[in-house]
C-alpha cells in the first residue's frame, strides 16, 4: 500500500509544480526578484568556495646551478676507474653531464663515491627540467676500470586531474 502512495504522491505533485512556476512567470516582479535573490546566491556561493580553496603551490624552475665539484671520499675498498661509460639518454644529456663524466676520471671510488657521482648527475639532469630522467649504475665489475652507468630518460605518459580540482 505504500508504494502506491508514493507513485500518487509523485503524480500530485508535478501539477503543483507546474502551477507554483505559472504563477512565478505570471507576476513579474516575483520573478525579478527571484532571478535577483538567485544570483545573489550563487555569488555568495561562489565567494565561499574561492575562500575555502587552498592556495596553489607555487612552481618555478631553479635559476641557481648547482656547483659541478664533487667531493669524493677516501673508501675502502676502493676501484680505480679509467672511464666512465654512459649508456642511454641523448646528445643534450650526454653534454650536460660530461664534465661530472671527467672527474671521475682517474678516482679511486668506492659505494658512496659512485653514488654521490650518480646524485650529482641526477641533480644536474633535474636542474635542467628533465626531472623524469635518472641515473642508474647496472651490477657490474669494476676491477677493469670501467664504471658503466646507464641514463634512462622518462617520458609522462598522461596527465589526470583529480575529481576536485578545476
Amino acid at each position: 500500500m505504500s508504494g502506491i502512495r508514493i507513485i500518487w504522491h509523485l503524480r500530485l505533485s508535478l501539477p503543483v509544480l507546474g502551477l507554483i512556476s505559472l504563477t512565478a512567470a505570471a507576476d513579474p516582479v516575483t520573478t525579478t526578484s527571484f532571478a535577483q535573490e538567485e544570483l545573489h546566491q550563487q555569488q555568495r556561493r561562489e565567494a565561499l568556495e574561492t575562500r575555502l580553496q587552498p592556495e596553489p603551490p607555487e612552481i618555478r624552475r631553479r635559476s641557481v646551478r648547482r656547483k659541478k665539484v664533487i667531493h669524493f671520499p677516501l673508501e675502502s675498498p676502493c676501484f680505480p676507474i679509467s672511464t666512465v661509460d654512459l649508456d642511454g639518454g641523448n646528445r643534450r644529456i650526454q653534454r650536460l653531464v660530461e664534465k661530472l663524466r671527467q672527474r671521475a676520471v682517474g678516482k679511486c671510488l668506492g659505494t658512496r663515491g659512485i653514488h654521490l657521482l650518480m646524485t650529482h648527475m641526477q641533480n644536474l639532469l633535474i636542474d635542467a627540467g628533465l626531472i623524469t630522467t635518472r641515473v642508474l649504475a647496472p651490477s657490474q665489475e669494476l676491477t677493469d676500470g670501467v664504471l658503466r652507468l646507464v641514463i634512462v630518460t622518462g617520458k609522462v605518459g598522461d596527465i589526470r586531474l583529480a575529481e576536485a580540482s578545476n
